[in-house]
This record gives structure tokens, C-alpha cells and sequence, in this order.
């Protein structure tokens, strides 16, 4: 997703700020294409596709949430291209998001990509840039 890139704890969602979730970042996203981080297989697709998890070929898991209360819409602005199970390439599409949808719903469309292993990662954020394929917005070694 395009973007400027946050660490996570400056996000708009209180929840998300406080990294009771996980570490990461916020992107205050250009546009709504949602494409995967890493190699992986898709092991959550909400019935909502505001949100979808993946867990990537070194077993590390990111959830990518689209928006901010973006589950009251029920679906409504999203388009999923993936589907639980499915195997994705670093850069492949998963998720289209109607952005003006969202804002004239008066939600913000402020997306979070989460590690939600929190103690078992040492997580480095790169914030300040602008996100999009080619850039790296957070780097998560396993430390078991």
C-alpha cells in the first residue's frame, strides 16, 4: 500500500497505539491496493476483508487491518483477491480498498501492519518514508 509510513504506536486506533496488538507501523495510505509484505500463505481472511493475515515462509505472522472501525462497514468499499490458504509473493495483490468510501463514511482509512508475536520478534520500524513495493517498512527476526 502507498503511503506514509508511522510506527504503529503513532497510529489514529488507540488499541493499535498501544501495541497491546503487536508491533509495526500505520500508513496513512495515497491509495487503497492492499499488496502482501513477504512471501507467504494467507492464514486469516476476515468475512469483512477490511483485515486478512499472513504468515510469512519464516513462519512470522502480520496482520494487515484496513482502517479504523472499517469492520462497521461489513464489507462494503473492499475487494479481496486472496482467499484463506491461498500462497502469495511479496507484492501480490490482496486486498482493493474504496478509500473515498471510507472517508465519507467519516472513518479513517489509516492502515495498520501488525507482527503480533510481539516477544518473540526483535522488530526494527522504518518510519517517515513513503510506502510502496520497494520499500521495507519493518524488518521482524525471530529470536526463539
Amino acid at each position: 500500500m502507498k503511503g506514509q509510513i508511522l510506527d504503529v504506536g503513532q497510529s489514529a486506533d488507540e488499541v493499535f497505539a498501544s501495541k497491546a496488538l503487536g508491533s509495526g507501523v500505520a500508513i496513512n495510505p495515497a491509495e487503497g491496493m492492499v499488496c502482501a509484505p513477504c512471501d507467504g500463505t494467507i492464514s486469516l481472511l476476515f468475512p469483512t476483508k477490511h483485515a486478512v493475515g499472513i504468515t510469512s515462509e519464516t513462519g512470522v505472522e502480520v496482520l494487515i487491518h484496513i482502517g479504523i472501525n472499517t469492520v462497521q462497514l461489513d464489507g462494503q468499499g473492499f475487494e479481496a483477491f486472496v482467499s484463506q490458504g491461498d500462497k502469495v509473493k511479496k507484492g501480490d495483490k490482496l486486498i482493493a480498498a474504496d478509500l473515498d468510501l471510507i472517508r465519507e463514511k467519516g472513518m479513517n482509512p489509516q492502515t495498520m501492519m501488525i507482527l503480533p508475536e510481539g516477544g518473540n520478534l526483535d522488530v526494527t520500524v522504518y518510519p517517515g518514508e513513503q510506502a510502496d513495493a520497494k520499500i521495507v517498512a519493518v524488518k521482524a527476526v525471530k529470536t526463539e
